[in-house]
């Protein structure tokens, strides 16, 4: 990653959490950033926000959310509740303004929602034909400091050879069988499991338990995915 990139990513971590969110203390690997000193021993509960649909695929976004509380569940990190925007929850506590709230406010959603984290974030694009394409941005931030514990921005492009061959790999290690003829090729085809597959990359991305008192993820650990695609890398200059 480029210096301007890097400085970049600091400035996307920091600006969409409000402006009294406490500064990460660790510098990002690749295009997800993770805060060494978080113990997710300690995060008992979050809230999952249903992720904000920018895309012209209405059920996209309600789809995405349900996947990746499903997947991060699978963590066993902390207990995991969706909240969807038709909830009560959602317009009793204004949740449409959670990236701008202040320290102050996120103590009191904590004490509403009974939670310790939060997460949320954006679908960004979404297209189906003639390939998929996928653009997801995600935060999770701790409602009792108001640090950021974990963000991410990536784009997942079916036609990309190295997104093929982790699309092959998901598949040989957690599909297998019972999909012919199409195989693996059944990624490249399905809505429902090509967001499988993208939420089971976004949540590699943190600790696997019981090793989620290691300090950080390095460099060396993000190979589940390809460097930052130039069209990311682009967003982030």
């Amino acid at each position: 990653m480029s210096i301007r990139c890097y400085f970049s990513f600091i400035g996307f971590i920091l600006g969409a959490a409000g402006c009294r969110v406490a500064e990460p203390v660790a510098m990002p690997s690749g295009h997800f950033y993770l805060n060494p000193s978080v113990r997710f021993s300690e995060v008992g509960k979050v809230a999952l926000l249903e992720l904000e649909n920018r895309t012209f695929h209405l059920q996209q976004g309600q789809d995405l959310s349900q996947a990746l509380a499903d997947e991060l569940g699978k963590k066993h990190l902390f207990s995991i509740r969706l909240i969807r925007r038709q909830e009560p929850a959602w317009s009793q506590n204004d949740l449409d303004g959670i990236s701008q709230y202040t320290h102050q406010q996120l103590a009191e959603i904590r004490e509403t929602l009974k939670a310790d984290a939060i997460v949320f974030g954006s679908v960004n694009r979404y297209s189906s034909y003639p390939h998929f394409l996928l653009a997801l941005h995600l935060k999770m931030v701790d409602l009792r400091d108001a640090s950021i514990l974990w963000a991410l921005e990536e784009v997942w492009d079916s036609s990309d050879k190295s997104t093929q061959q982790r699309i092959q790999q998901y598949f040989a290690n957690q599909m297998k069988t019972g999909y012919e003829p199409l195989n693996w090729k059944i990624l490249e085809t399905s809505p429902r499991y090509f967001n499988k597959f993208v939420v089971y990359e976004v949540a590699r991305t943190l600790p696997d338990y019981p090793s989620y008192e290691s300090p950080s993820l390095s460099s060396e650990n993000v190979r589940i995915f390809n460097r930052i695609p130039q069209k990311l890398a682009n967003l982030l200059k």
